[in-house]
């Protein structure tokens, strides 16, 4: 998804653009509890593990905020990160694995978003890290068009089936 809304800038000659970028994926068909920093993907099968992807555009761009939201409404361990890349990664790990430093190139490595602890709304969880945040002062700052992300629980989470996970970044770009 990519929803760009426009609006000046102090001045006439910059415009800001705020656009914002989703992925989703739907994890394996099982309810297998997750333990802390396990990576939470859409295969079990190290290699095989599709990132999500966002592209950006051309330019560069300040990632303002990172939400995360999931089809299960239980919220239970529901506390996650989001693992930022410039590059997509190829993890030697797959769903439900202990996610290292050693699972990825770890010079790719652009942030990690700490989103905390899913809140519930009526059809499904969601946590938001924004800019200003106590892990999230500044924004992330990225020049490239396409940034790679990986999800990773922060506690123990007892999944849904097919569970469905999607990210959405918004990030200010000049133009």
């Amino acid at each position: 998804m990519f929803s760009p809304l426009l609006f000046l800038h102090g001045c006439f000659d910059t415009m800001t653009k705020i656009i914002q970028v989703s992925d989703s994926f739907i994890r394996p068909d099982n309810a297998t509890p997750y333990g802390a920093a396990d990576l939470v993907a859409n295969s079990a099968t190290a290699g095989s593990v599709v990132p999500l992807a966002f592209h950006l555009g051309a330019g560069g761009s300040r990632i303002t905020q990172v939400r995360l939201d999931k089809t299960d409404t239980d919220l239970t361990g529901a506390i996650f990160s989001v693992y930022l890349f410039g590059s997509s990664p190829t993890t030697a790990v797959g769903d439900n694995t202990a996610f290292t430093t050693a699972s990825f190139t770890l010079s790719d490595i652009i942030d990690v978003a700490v989103v905390g602890q899913m809140v519930s709304a009526s059809d499904n969880d969601y946590a938001m890290l924004n800019i200003g945040d106590a892990t999230f002062l500044e924004g992330v700052y990225t020049s490239k068009e396409t940034i790679y992300g990986l999800v990773v629980t922060g506690g123990t989470y007892t999944p849904l089936a097919l569970e469905t996970f999607t990210v959405t970044l918004t990030a200010v770009k000049v133009v």
